[in-house]
This record gives C-alpha cells, structure tokens and sequence, in this order.
C-alpha cells in the first residue's frame, strides 16, 4: 500500500518495514510522541528540530550542527560533554557563564563570568591565577641554543620596557636580567617600604632615592655603617677604593656628619 509522507495525521501503525528506501523526499512526523520499540532501527538522513531525549542514551556518529547545541550542566565527575570509556573527563558547567575542564573527575581550569582564568583554583582573583597547594613551577622554555625566554609588561598594547630575561649558555652564560629600557628606577622592598633603588643613571642607594654617587647608603635615625663580618677570626677584612683613570686627582673615603 501506499505510505502518506506526512503522519501528522495518522491514526494506526505503520510498520517500520514500510519505511524503506522508497521515500525520495523527506518525511515528517507530526507534532504528537514518536516511539521507536527496544529493536534497533537505523534511520539516514533525517533531519530533527527541537529534539527532546528523556531517559537512555543515543549514539550518533559524525554530527553536524548548524544551529546551536545545549547540554547539561555535568560535573567535575560527570562532565556533560565527554568521550567514551573516559567520562570522567571533558567539559562542564559550573556556574551561569562560566565553562570548566575536568580530568580523573577533578576540576582543572575554568573561565569565570569575568573572563579570569584559574589554573588549579575555581576562584581565579586575576586574568591568570594558578594555584597549587605544593611546590609550585612555572617553565618558560624556548628551543633554540641562544637568545632567552622572559616576561614583558605592555600597556595599552605598548611595551613600557619592563622585561625579566632568562638568558641561555650560548647568549653569555645562563643568567637572570630583570632589565628596564626606559629611563626610570629599579627599586627593591620590604615591610611595604622602599630600601634599595638602582636610578636610571646607574646609582645604587640604599635607605634613600636620591643621590649623585655610584654607591649612596643613608640611615637618618642610627648609625650609619658598611660592615665587613666573617666568622673566622684569621680573614682579614678590606674596603678597597680605587680609581682606574690616571687622570682623576685622587681616591679616599670620606665621612660626612650632617649632625648640626
């Protein structure tokens, strides 16, 4: 007998033996429930909108999605898009705009609704925050035999010459350069206070940020003192001042009391 393309209507079985390789032209099933018994049926070549399944599993090979794709939320044991024999590994969503990776069942990374990404955390405080509750490594390596790895800090898509270089052997000796190409101060401190700077003009100052000496060491409260210590009471302790120019006049070491 003849089989109606359309089924929105239809009111009696139809045996899925009549569902051959006859139909030339699409088919479509109505608005009501569509059952398929517990055999297996293999259908090609159709097309589903608003495809809606309650219980059980389907398994489909080679997808294609034109429109968009929704899944559940899954977990970090139970991640909502997975692959076989490994479902406790893949992707999952934890939170309203937030998407998380998951391996062995542990959470690993995830992108926050603020774009921060944690590594290692599920609160990332930062655009990049990684966490590790142990001995903490973070490699930069580069594949050649010279030249260095390093970070640099850009502004508004702009290099502001603040750069921190891991040279290599082959670059002068393996070494560590934190390095300012612009005309401002490297400084250093502790307890939230400045104590030592390196100016632009290549002074180092200790307890002070001004000064017009190669080496400037200031303490407005104590004694002011350069100490040369070692526990073997046989060393013999120098400070050695020298000029290497023959045209400068002389070398010493002065002392400048500022007390009034």
């Amino acid at each position: 007998m003849p089989v109606p393309n359309t089924f929105a209507n239809a009111t009696t079985s139809i045996p899925l033996s009549q569902l051959d390789n006859n139909f030339a032209t699409a088919i479509t099933l109505g608005n009501t429930a569509i059952q398929l018994g517990n055999t297996v049926t293999t259908l090609n070549n159709m097309t589903f909108a608003n495809v809606t399944v309650s219980s059980g599993s389907v398994t489909v090979a080679n997808v294609t999605v034109t429109g968009v794709g929704t899944f559940a939320a899954g977990s970090n044991t139970a991640p909502s898009i997975t692959t076989s024999g490994d479902t406790n590994t893949g992707f999952f969503f934890p939170a309203a705009d937030t998407v998380a990776t998951t391996t062995g069942g542990t959470e690993r990374m995830r992108v926050d609704s603020s774009g921060n990404v944690g590594i290692g955390t599920s609160s990332p405080i930062g655009k990049l925050d990684v966490t590790q509750s142990t001995n903490f490594s973070l490699y930069a390596n580069h594949t050649s035999t010279s030249g260095y790895s390093g970070i640099g800090y850009y502004e508004n898509g702009s290099s502001k010459g603040y750069q921190v270089h891991f040279g290599s052997a082959a670059s002068g000796g393996e070494r560590l350069e934190t390095w300012i190409s612009s005309a401002a101060p490297l400084t250093f401190g502790t307890n939230n206070t400045e104590r030592a700077r390196i100016t632009s003009d290549g002074n180092f100052l200790l307890g002070n940020t001004g000064g017009t000496s190669k080496f400037v060491s200031y303490q407005s409260a104590t004694n002011n003192n350069i100490e040369s210590n070692s526990p073997n009471s046989g060393m013999t302790h120098f400070l050695v001042v020298s000029s290497l120019p023959s045209s400068l006049s002389h070398n010493g070491l002065q002392q400048r009391d500022c007390r009034s």
